[in-house]
């Protein structure tokens, strides 16, 4: 069953997602609350009874890597935020809104190009990239500084290095690529015949 976490930000920046808010708590499923207290007792019940599934640990570490596969397919930068504004509910003129809508595309290719609108990027892309390397240093049980580096894959080349001035989004998108294929390694994937080893591999395209 494919599970997804959708906590996507609301505001259009890194620091209001709700995942990145709470990243640096591990998942603890053991405590999680619960409002019917006999429901809690049947519920741990049963998940001790299951030992092959690795009981609250292994929901843990499943959730963890759910988290770690949210953050590895964000969009970093919410469109959908700003347009929402213009919705039905907000501009019932259809005129007016077409138009609004109009003026926040121009606005936003315009902004792409402002040092403000890049800054922000930046700060974005730079604190998913701590967050990535948290998970999968929680998860993994690896020093991060085994983890592809961000800030030294962005300095690699003046090319790259140039590249995050501008498009800082993109740059990340291609370093986030590499540690995709580092989690691959350490799931034991083998792409040509499929073969995995006994953990659950991310759900990564």
């Amino acid at each position: 069953m494919d599970v997804q976490l959708c906590a996507q930000m609301d505001a259009g920046r890194a620091n209001t997602d709700i995942c990145i808010q709470s990243i640096k708590r591990p998942v603890d499923s053991k405590e999680a609350l619960c409002s019917n207290v006999s429901d809690k007792a049947s519920i741990h019940e049963a998940i001790q009874e299951n030992p092959s599934q690795h009981g609250f640990d292994g929901i843990n570490k499943a959730v963890e890597r759910i988290r770690l596969d949210y953050l590895l397919k964000h969009d970093v930068y919410n469109l959908e935020y700003g347009i929402k504004f213009f919705s039905e509910d907000h501009v019932e003129n259809n005129i007016l809104r077409y138009i609004a809508i109009l003026v926040f595309i121009i606005f936003l290719f315009v902004g792409h190009f402002s040092k403000s609108f890049r800054d922000e990027r930046r700060e974005d892309v730079e604190l998913f990239a701590r967050c990535i390397i948290l998970m999968v240093e929680r998860i993994y049980h690896i020093p991060g500084e085994d983890v592809p580096s961000f800030e030294n894959y962005c300095e690699s080349s003046k090319t790259w290095s140039f590249l995050y001035e501008l498009a800082p989004i993109f740059v990340f998108k291609c370093w986030r690529k590499k540690v995709e294929r580092f989690i691959r390694q350490r799931d034991g994937i083998v792409v040509e015949n499929m073969t995995v080893n006994e953990s659950t591999p991310l759900n990564i395209v």
